[in-house]
């Protein structure tokens, strides 16, 4: 059996709270384990933040289209947008040994996305950018 949560917000930085509030009722509604909540909430934070700050830029803000799948043993999101596209092969690694006053405010979005969660895939369709992750929960 698989449940969904649906959600299409304005590509704007005020949506990430509405956003935050949907993944938080849906974890806590399917009852995801705290650890495994505030993960899949970074990971989907960082994702649409991305979105808002670098898909979009320096044009109108578009839409954002969130939807959670919850099935047996995963939680599965896509995220799509109609914003410029990217290649995630491209995104420079952050250097997290670096002492922190020698480091670059911002661009751990990807690397965190990659360490919290399964199944990554980023493909540029017709219709936009469409981003999928799953995070495997324990049974």
């Amino acid at each position: 059996m698989t449940n969904q949560s649906h959600l299409t917000v304005p590509a704007v930085v005020v949506s990430l709270e509405m956003i935050q509030l949907i993944i938080a009722d849906a974890c806590q509604r399917y009852s995801l384990p705290n650890e495994t909540a505030a993960d899949l909430e970074l990971a989907i934070d960082e994702a649409v933040s991305n979105i808002i700050e670098h898909s979009y830029r320096g044009m109108p803000p578009g839409e954002i289209t969130l939807i959670l799948r919850f099935e047996a043993h995963l939680v599965r999101v896509e995220i799509r947008d109609q914003g410029r596209g990217f290649d995630p092969d491209k995104i420079p690694q952050p250097d997290i040994h670096a002492p922190l006053e020698e480091r670059q405010a911002g661009g751990l979005g990807w690397f965190l996305i990659e360490r919290l969660m399964q199944d990554i895939e980023y493909r540029r369709a017709a219709s936009g950018n469409i981003l999928t992750f799953s995070r495997y929960l324990e049974s």
